[in-house]
């Protein structure tokens, strides 16, 4: 199906690419985008990712290299020269001085002799060159080698991992227009530089906890258990002996080098990799996140439990506390609201939600923010983000009729025919392809009133209800995921179909007629109390079996309907709606920030493919909202490709997009899965069949590398378009959205 919104026509089709991208790229107004602000545009892309990148190996760099030559802060010298309480210790020297020593372990450094003298000896654990690694065979020194390079990666990492999930201080910065350009897409380049810590922390920490066996498998150490060990405060059981004695071949395991050993690598080889695991993920979120959260707190309350440490106490304590405290503002003040939330259930595996933001937060709003939502029954479920989209001077509506796909206020409804022969006609006088190519032509002014589809005719097996499409259609070849259909350009002349049984038949209906009864509706219930400023398309969980028998949220939402019926606002039966009290959280800045800058470049807005699936469907409508509530002025093309299974997903789509005129606005849509789709009980029990939209022929054909990609949906897809992106050089910009 394909939408041209600048002139309100729609044509219907069942082509499997989205020709008309390609062609409406070739040439351009005389505004034009340089290549130097094309690779400006690219680089900028990724520019606080690559800065915190550059800054994190710096830091890790120069740490390790301190470790090995200057150590400006070693062990010894909380204790002796930074005067820590908890540190010292007082040690009889031979000569009977007492001197403060120590309680923080050592490190071994390179100083001079006027050091060790300046420190009765105390500061200092060698004098010499050669990195002043331990004593020993070659084994020694590779363990001390990869303990000390080890030990520095974990602190600056870990400082990592804490900095970049302080979501709310992060979200403050990126709202100031001085930092929105650098940080437009800060929350997703923070999860993927905590992605990259976790696993660069994890290697290093099973490093530095298994090293210690170097010496017992290559040069015959052997591994003595160190029973007699002492508690020391915060929660240390300390060995009391060096690790390593090269004078007698031994190597020294104190009890919490066991646990370490144990513990250490049963998070990182197991329970961290099961935390962040998809299925697991899918089944029970609440659980991962408190998972994955837990494993963090123990990880660091291990580290920071430890007095040998006393570097992480120093460098990782401060950003830990940040953390806790962002954590409390974003669950208590920080853009944080207990209120009423109107939903719309469309079918068993989509719902709307529905609420008024605060007043003050409207300023803040981008284009598709994120939005945490919980229930305020289960305190304890972790809060689901969701891209949302923002209603700006009332450019959305709320659905209607989404329980009647045969409704006339939808742009497209369905038309249950009975069919009592094997063969029906549908007059089709408008070629497709004429139409999309040279998008400013009206000859959709001969079509009927009403222009009727059928959805089928592919070229794979079909079940007893499908459609089989006979000359002159075009058969195309079948290919796997996205390529499979037909072309449904025809001459102007009738086309008959064969038919096996009962069909359920997608018909257009002429803007002017559906856009009345839609305006008479909403008018009739302007007055109902139903106010909103932000929709959330929302995709309904399903309950597991077994250990993954947690119910999720979104199916509870979806329960509400169940519970509340015939209590809802509206027309019973028809468009009813139902309250729910949630926590919400945010607006919080998203990666699609970045089409907003796109959007506000005004008449130098470049090309822009907006791609959805699914509950991504927010995307679309959001920068809908964008171009209708800014009355935003295209010179290019934006293009609108949307796929769902859904029916009313894709009824409440294009009866909002379609409703408005907005020049160089086009509108493709696809009606996916239809062997799965089940019609509402007002419809027949027929299958609706109908062929995909096969994004990565639509991407190969874009030959303007100043083209942007947006996409919203699947996290399989979002992977394929990225690389096929690359491969064009196009800026694209995508999240996994089920």
């Amino acid at each position: 199906m394909l939408a041209n919104i600048s002139d309100n026509t729609v044509t219907l089709g069942g082509e499997n690419v989205a020709k008309p991208l390609s062609n409406r790229r070739l040439v351009f107004a005389e505004h034009t985008i340089s290549k130097k602000e094309t690779l400006k545009f690219i680089l900028s892309h990724y520019a606080y990712r690559t800065f915190m990148v550059v800054l994190y190996v710096l830091i890790s760099f120069l740490a390790v290299i301190d470790r090995f030559t200057t150590n400006h802060s070693p062990r010894q010298s909380f204790a002796i020269t930074h005067d820590w309480g908890i540190c010292q210790k007082t040690k009889l020297l031979n000569s009977g001085l007492e001197v403060i020593s120590s309680a923080c372990g050592g490190d071994y450094f390179c100083g001079s002799e006027s050091d060790v003298a300046a420190h009765h000896g105390q500061l200092v654990k060698a004098v010499g060159d050669n990195w002043c690694l331990k004593e020993g065979p070659l084994s020694v020194k590779i363990f001390d080698i990869l303990s000390r390079t080890s030990g520095r990666v974990i602190i600056t990492t870990t400082t990592l991992i804490f900095l970049t999930i302080s979501h709310c201080s992060w979200n403050h910065l990126a709202s100031k227009k001085a930092c929105r350009k650098f940080l437009w897409n800060v929350k997703r380049d923070n999860l993927w530089l905590h992605k990259v810590g976790g696993r660069v922390i994890g290697v290093c920490t099973v490093i530095h906890v298994w090293s210690l066996l170097l010496p017992a498998i290559f040069d015959g150490y052997k591994n003595t258990l160190v029973t007699l060990n002492s508690f020391s405060w915060p929660a240390q059981i300390s060995l009391g002996t060096q690790s390593i004695v090269t004078s007698n071949m031994t190597v020294n395991w104190g009890v919490d080098d066991i646990w370490r050993l144990f513990w250490m690598s049963l998070m990182f080889l197991c329970l961290f990799p099961l935390s962040r695991a998809y299925k697991v993920l899918q089944r029970n979120y609440t659980l991962a996140m408190w998972l994955h959260i837990g494993l963090g707190f123990g990880y660091f309350f291990d580290s920071w439990r430890r007095r040998s440490h006393p570097h992480v106490w120093l460098f990782n304590t401060p950003f830990f506390l940040w953390y806790l405290c962002d954590r409390i503002a974003a669950m208590t003040f920080y853009r944080h609201s207990e209120q009423e939330v109107f939903l719309i259930k469309l079918d068993e595996n989509y719902q709307l939600l529905m609420w008024k933001l605060r007043p003050e937060m409207l300023p803040a709003r981008q284009v598709c923010d994120i939005y945490k939502l919980r229930s305020n029954k289960r305190r304890f479920e972790f809060s689901h983000p969701f891209t949302v989209a923002s209603n700006r001077a009332g450019a959305l509506e709320r659905p209607y009729g989404v329980h009647d796909p045969t409704w006339e206020g939808h742009k497209f409804k369905i038309l249950n025919w009975n069919m009592g022969s094997d063969h029906v006609t549908i007059s089709k006088t408008f070629d497709t392809h004429s139409s999309v190519t040279s998008p400013t032509r009206r000859d959709m002014n001969s079509w009927k009133q009403n222009t009727t589809q059928v959805f089928g005719g592919s070229s794979r097996s079909c079940s007893s209800n499908s459609i089989h499409v006979e000359a002159p259609f075009a058969q195309t070849s079948v290919e796997e995921g996205w390529g499979y259909g037909v072309d449904t350009t025809t001459s102007p002349e009738d086309v008959e179909i064969e038919m096996s049984t009962h069909k359920n038949i997608l018909t257009r209906q002429k803007t002017e007629r559906y856009t009345k009864i839609r305006q008479d509706i909403s008018s009739s219930h302007k007055d109902d109390g139903i106010e909103f400023d932000q929709i959330a398309i929302v995709r309904i969980g399903k309950k597991g079996t077994g250990c993954s028998s947690h119910t999720p949220e979104t199916s509870l939402w979806a329960a509400a309907e169940q519970e509340k019926e015939g209590e809802g606002k509206g027309e019973p039966g028809n468009f009813p709606v139902f309250s729910l009290q949630l926590s919400v959280q945010g607006p919080y800045m998203g990666e699609y920030s970045r089409l907003q800058n796109c959007l506000e470049q005004g008449e130098r807005v470049p090309p822009i493919i907006i791609a959805c699936t699914g509950a991504g469907a927010g995307l679309a409508l959001d920068a809908f909202s964008f171009l209708k509530g800014n009355n935003v002025n295209l010179q290019h093309h934006v293009d609108i490709i949307f796929s769902t299974w859904s029916l009313p997903l894709l009824q409440y789509v294009t009866n909002t997009i379609t409703a408005q005129p907005i020049k160089n606005l086009f509108l493709t849509v696809a009606l996916t899965r239809q062997d799965d789709v089940e019609l509402d009980s007002t419809a027949d029990d027929g299958m609706i069949t109908c062929s995909r939209i096969n994004l990565l022929k639509t991407i190969d054909g874009v030959n303007d590398e100043r083209t942007c990609v947006f996409f919203c949906g699947a996290g399989a897809i979002a992977k394929i378009l990225k690389q096929k992106c690359r491969e064009k050089n196009l800026a694209f910009v995508g999240s996994a959205v089920e």
